[in-house]
């Protein structure tokens, strides 16, 4: 089960909560990534058993770097140093970016409006925070890099996808979820490299996974169990590491996954996780996240204010929400 996902099926009694069976086993949630634990959480109980996850992270090209005489991101960068780096590494003759600003969710403007200190949506799921002045702040930057020719534009980014212009060297840093490693270390190689978020006020990375669910009509409750136990145990999360797909979500098996590309620094998404923040989620997700993808593509395009934007995304998610606390 995915996290957009999760909230429906629990709400309508699809999947079964598993708080009972955790607590008789007394099984410690605690093992796993907190973010992840609270995304398939409803209503104080976990419905998921966490397996995989994905955070956010700074891919650079480590030869675009040198050519500039940059130094390499670390963890003491900010969005004024990417402001200032980024423009030393732009080469418009060349056709390279410093930056891309990713008009994307997940990888883009969730992890930049937590890290102006907003929010998507309250941890009571009852209130949009689009309409803040953190989350206005955060897409203002992002359109002032694009402004600048620091960012591709977000008609550029419709035209050729951001990966793409990464990955063709044309672009020297790009915020990328940690399950691209594998796609952009491809056309790279070992010019490939990641660092951590570059933070704003705060730092803070989106994090997103799936997690294992039961049907809730099973006649197979008991098995299920132990089954999904394996799988998100010690013995499951260590396979999934080894075969380099993705971060497992137990703490302490990441060790194979760390290693599936030597040349890379994949511990930066590891360690991104004291930061990481819960993909944003509710009963009809979808409902509000169809209007943001509209509202927040039509600003990036230029056809409207993201003032204008964010208040028709807030207005409608505050809309949704109000309707699921009636039910």
């Amino acid at each position: 089960m995915n996290g957009p996902n999760i909230y429906r099926y629990a709400a309508d009694g699809l999947v079964k909560d598993l708080q009972t069976l955790i607590d008789t086993d007394k099984l410690d949630t605690g093992n796993y990534t907190k973010a992840l634990v609270d995304l398939y959480t409803y209503k104080g109980h976990l419905y998921g058993l966490p397996y995989f996850q994905d955070s956010i992270g700074l891919f650079y090209n480590k030869e675009i770097f040198d050519k500039a005489g940059v130094k390499y991101p670390d963890e003491s960068w900010t969005w004024d140093t990417i402001q200032e780096m980024g423009a030393k590494l732009t080469d418009k003759q060349k056709g390279i970016y410093g930056y891309i600003a990713p008009i994307g969710d997940q990888n883009g403007y969730y992890n930049f409006i937590h890290q102006a200190g907003g929010f998507i949506i309250s941890p009571d799921k009852t209130k949009s925070g689009f309409d803040s002045p953190e989350a206005l702040a955060a897409f203002n930057w992002q359109m002032d890099l694009m402004k600048k020719g620091i960012s591709p534009s977000g008609q550029q980014q419709l035209e050729t996808e951001p990966k793409q212009l990464f990955g063709s060297g044309k672009a020297a840093m790009f915020p990328a979820i940690s399950v691209s490693a594998p796609e952009l270390y491809k056309p790279l190689g070992d010019k490939l490299a990641v660092a951590p978020l570059p933070k704003g006020k705060q730092s803070a990375s989106i994090v997103h996974g799936l997690s294992w669910v039961i049907n809730s009509n099973t006649p197979y409750e008991k098995e299920a169990w132990e089954f999904i136990k394996v799988l998100s145990g010690k013995d499951g999360e260590k396979l999934l590491a080894d075969s380099g797909f993705s971060m497992p979500a137990l703490k302490g098996t990441e060790e194979g996954w760390i290693k599936s590309i030597p040349s890379l620094k994949l511990q930066v998404f590891v360690d991104s996780l004291k930061n990481g923040v819960a993909y944003p989620v509710s009963k009809n997700t979808a409902e509000w996240q169809d209007v943001e993808n509209k509202e927040i593509q039509s600003a990036f395009l230029g056809k409207k204010s993201f003032e204008e934007a964010t208040k028709t995304v807030a207005a409608k998610m505050n809309e949704v929400l109000a309707k699921e606390q009636e039910k």
